[in-house]
């Protein structure tokens, strides 16, 4: 009887040690991954998700700059290098896309899957309303200094991410950073997902001149 109770408590120790230990994602991790770092963020969770079902929303009336800043998104999605400027001189104005057809949902990834998460990119008005809804966050862009180049990011629910601006330009920026953070997500997830922050941004520049960011001069 004693010989099996060792046994027994062989087995559960070596199975405690085998079993894989979740250990919480801290705010560093994210912060750690975002350059430059922005003038205000709180992180109030976390999704875990197919990479494939992260759909990227962009207005039907979409700049090209918009466009290219849904592509960000999408190459972090897909695990795919950061896409270059057109050229490298270029300075203050994000880089143009290639035309594209309309907006809409774009889902990650080859085929048809079902999204569970949105991130959606859109212009906004000096009161903070996009497509009818004032986003808080957002209201505040219209008083910051160089707000042509300010935008916020806000999680709408659990299943979803804004990312607003005044300005075409300061939508790129916010696109940049929910790549840099779509980036982290797919290193800590496994091959096929990819964990989201629920991310509340709002940033700005104090010089109108950006310099680098993301590895190349925006």
């Amino acid at each position: 009887m004693r010989s099996c109770a060792c046994l027994l408590a062989v087995m559960l120790a070596v199975g405690a040690l085998a079993a894989p230990v979740a250990k919480p994602i801290g705010n560093e991790v994210w912060l750690n991954h975002l350059l430059p770092l922005p003038k205000q963020v709180k992180i109030e969770g976390v999704v875990t998700v197919r990479a494939a079902a992260v759909a990227v929303r962009t207005a039907a009336n979409a700049t090209d700059v918009e466009l290219q800043a849904a592509k960000e998104i999408e190459a972090a999605l897909a695990g795919t290098p950061p896409i270059p400027p057109a050229s490298a001189g270029a300075t203050s104005a994000p880089p143009p896309a290639p035309p594209a057809t309309g907006g809409g949902t774009a889902a990650a990834g080859p085929g048809k899957v079902k999204p569970q998460f949105e991130i959606t990119l859109g212009r906004c008005d000096e009161k903070g309303r996009l497509e009818g809804k004032v986003i808080p966050e957002a209201a505040t862009l219209a008083k910051k200094p160089n707000s042509d180049q300010a935008y916020c990011i806000a999680p709408a629910g659990k299943s979803k991410l804004v990312i607003t601006a005044l300005d075409p330009k300061g939508l790129y920026y916010g696109a940049l950073t929910v790549a840099q953070l779509v980036a982290a997500g797919r290193a800590i997830s496994g091959p096929s997902t990819v964990t989201l922050p629920l991310v509340r941004v709002v940033d700005w520049p104090d010089l109108s001149e950006r310099g680098v960011w993301g590895g190349y001069a925006v």
